[in-house]
C-alpha cells in the first residue's frame, strides 16, 4: 500500500480531498451522502462512529447494527479541488437523484 493509498471501512481508496462520498446498505438499499472538504476522514469518523455505536443517523446506526458491516458499501462520488464549493449544482443533482433512491436522512451541507 502506498502513502496515497488509505483504508477505510474495509476499502481502499487512493484519492482525498473534497468531494461526495456515499454509505450505501446492500440489504435494503438505502444510502446516506454525503459532502466533505476531505471525504476520507469524514469516511473514516463515520466508520468509527457505526463501529462504536455513536452515529449521527439513527437510522444508518440501526441497519449496521442489525446488519453488520459486511453489508455496507463505501463510495467516493465525487473528488477533487473543485467541490471545495458549497452549494455546487452538481451536489444539488446528486441530492436530487438521492431523493428518488432511498436516502437516511437529509442532506445538511458541508462537513469538515
Amino acid at each position: 500500500m502506498t502513502a496515497n493509498c488509505f483504508l477505510t471501512l474495509g476499502k481502499v481508496f487512493t484519492t482525498n480531498g473534497p468531494g461526495l462520498y456515499e454509505i450505501l446498505c446492500l440489504e435494503n438499499n438505502k444510502r446516506y451522502i454525503g459532502e466533505s472538504t476531505n471525504v476520507l476522514d469524514r469516511i473514516a469518523r463515520h466508520g468509527r462512529s457505526l463501529q462504536t455505536s455513536q452515529a449521527d443517523c439513527a437510522q444508518l446506526q440501526l441497519d449496521f447494527t442489525q446488519y453488520g458491516p459486511d453489508k455496507f458499501e463505501v463510495s467516493i462520488l465525487l473528488c477533487g479541488p473543485e467541490w471545495s464549493r458549497e452549494g455546487s449544482t452538481s451536489t444539488q443533482s446528486v441530492e436530487s437523484d438521492r431523493s428518488l433512491t432511498g436516502a437516511y436522512g437529509a442532506y445538511r451541507g458541508f462537513a469538515p
